[in-house]
């Protein structure tokens, strides 16, 4: 669907100095998938998602949509092309001289078509962003939450193939974030749409995203399933990001904590459980089996997308031969096994 080959943008200063704000990237997005791209304020980002759909015309490298090279057509073919696109924007860019039925009417008056298809067609956008009964109203009148569902329905008028969404979220509280989330979950699976999502918050890309890339300082520095790089970043920037949500440090209390002296031996594990693994009663298991005992120290549980994702960090108290077989016996269990000394 989306293919960007050796990407380049690079800005001219008033005093004749380079700045690079993209380079050489390569991304592949297949049709249907929401894709997030993830990075802190001036790694490219923006410019990127503004490349993709030719606002910005890049200094080398090529964008191909749909087959077609958008960076090899001529003004006007570029401009029927980026109908196939729509954008959302961070805060919102609604007009504010016309009611919400006029914004969302507004793509569709430039593209020329009759009043009464004009009429059917919004109908129809905002009984899908649940704002049938907003047709009338001004922007000044709606909520962070409704002008962005606004600012939705207004990107879906043209039937687009791509959504392109830039920060869409980052204007709003956590409850109606998550519920423009779900809008566009719910419209991705019902309208077949691929989705690009620009965003610095990690919380969005773990609700909703199949695949992310990670952009730092102009470049994509790691690109993968949304669960790998959660559970296993491979680069500090990513590891930054996944640390923002997900901490699995234990507590220094609970690390350096004194313990009374018991018999036998005592260690540290973290376990890290994904998906099926997270319903399975392990621990339980492995107590009567080996006849140890395991003090919780520290556990988090959460889910990516729909696959639920948790660590715990466990003392396992027996004789150093039950505890070896112990930690076997978990690593047999589709788990990662991290084993802790009492510095780490």
């Amino acid at each position: 669907m989306v293919k960007i080959e050796n990407l380049s943008k690079v800005y001219k200063t008033r005093d004749g100095n380079d700045i690079r704000a993209l380079e050489k990237v390569d991304l592949t997005i297949p049709e249907g998938e929401i894709f997030g791209i993830i990075g802190l304020s001036g790694a490219g980002k923006s410019t990127l998602i503004r490349c993709i759909n030719m606002l910005e015309k890049p200094t080398s490298g090529r964008v191909i949509i749909d087959g077609r090279d958008l960076t090899a057509l001529p003004e006007r073919q570029l401009r029927a092309a980026r109908r196939q696109i729509g954008m959302i924007f961070q805060h919102f860019n609604l007009l504010s001289s016309r009611t919400v039925a006029g914004n969302v009417a507004f793509p569709l008056e430039i593209a020329g078509l009759p009043r009464q298809a004009i009429r059917e067609k919004v109908k129809q956008l905002l009984e899908m962003v649940g704002l049938a009964d907003k047709a009338g109203v001004y922007p000044s009148e709606l909520s962070g939450g409704q002008k962005q569902r606004v600012g939705i329905a207004r990107a879906l008028a043209n039937d687009p193939r791509l959504l392109l969404c830039d920060e869409p979220t980052s204007a709003l509280d956590p409850q109606t974030t998550h519920s423009i989330l779900r809008l566009l979950q719910d419209i991705n699976r019902q309208l077949k749409l691929t989705i690009i999502i620009i965003t610095h918050e990690m919380p969005v890309i773990k609700e909703i995203c199949d695949r992310v890339a990670v952009i730092d300082q102009a470049r994509i520095v790691e690109t993968g399933p949304v669960l790998d790089v959660f559970t296993a970043p491979r680069t500090p920037t990513a590891r930054e990001f996944v640390k923002s949500v997900w901490n699995t440090a234990i507590p220094e209390e609970l690390l350096y904590r004194h313990r009374p002296a018991r018999e036998g031996e005592s260690r540290l594990v973290r376990l890290s459980f994904i998906g099926q693994s997270a319903g399975e009663p392990v621990i339980s298991t492995m107590i009567q089996k080996y006849g140890i005992h395991a003090n919780i120290l520290f556990g988090k549980i959460d889910q990516i997308k729909n696959t639920p994702f948790g660590t715990l960090t466990l003392e396992l108290l027996g004789s150093p031969e039950d505890i070896s077989k112990a930690i076997d016996f978990l690593q047999n269990q589709h788990l990662t096994i991290e084993v802790l000394d009492n510095h780490e």
